[in-house]
């Protein structure tokens, strides 16, 4: 695969470490951030302007479905804002529609929770056998 092809897909990153191609579905978001970065710093424009630059991308600003999903999970998401990514107020907006009850920024990254939810549950009487 030449260099053209290699950013012209969008589902698997070459790790020059692990000398093997990985899947960006099945990368923890920091590392895809980190891959991004990487490759930014070697190829500049002609990888940012790319279809793997937008997966890795992809794959670290999630949409609002699957933030919802790590919400509901976790009580918290985070969305990258630093370069290539969302502003601090479409990261805020997409988390909070999510299911984001707060929102905070740390560095490049705009981080969301959700309020604790408390659940009562009633014990039912027991019915004496007749």
């Amino acid at each position: 695969m030449d260099l053209d092809e290699y950013f012209g897909q969008g589902e698997l990153y070459f790790s020059e470490s692990q000398g093997q191609l990985i899947r960006i579905d099945e990368m923890v978001p920091q590392y895809a951030l980190n891959c991004y970065n990487k490759l930014t710093r070697q190829f500049g424009p002609d990888f940012q302007e790319s279809a793997l630059a937008e997966a890795l991308l992809g794959h670290v600003t999630q949409a609002s479905d699957a933030l919802s999903d790590v919400l509901t999970r976790h009580g918290k998401a985070t969305v990258f804002v630093g370069a290539g990514g969302p502003s601090v107020a479409a990261a805020r907006k997409r988390l909070r529609r999510a299911g984001a009850t707060q929102t905070h920024k740390r560095d490049d990254w705009v981080e969301g929770t959700m309020a604790p939810v408390q659940v009562n549950v009633r014990r039912r009487k027991e019915r004496a056998n007749a």
